[in-house]
């Protein structure tokens, strides 16, 4: 989960979410306000505005 706090930024809003399982992935997410970060284990960190 360290790569969660690592990549959160104050442009995208407080979290709103505790880190979730995506539904039929092995990735994780967790939502903030303005963006959803997602962390896919193959790739890494993605980042894309709510």
């Amino acid at each position: 989960m360290g790569s969660f706090i690592t990549t959160w930024q104050p442009s995208m809003g407080f979290p709103v979410t505790d880190a979730y399982p995506v539904p039929g992935t092995q990735n994780w997410a967790l939502d903030c306000e303005f963006a959803r970060m997602t962390y896919p284990p193959t790739t890494g960190m993605a980042v894309t505005p709510r």
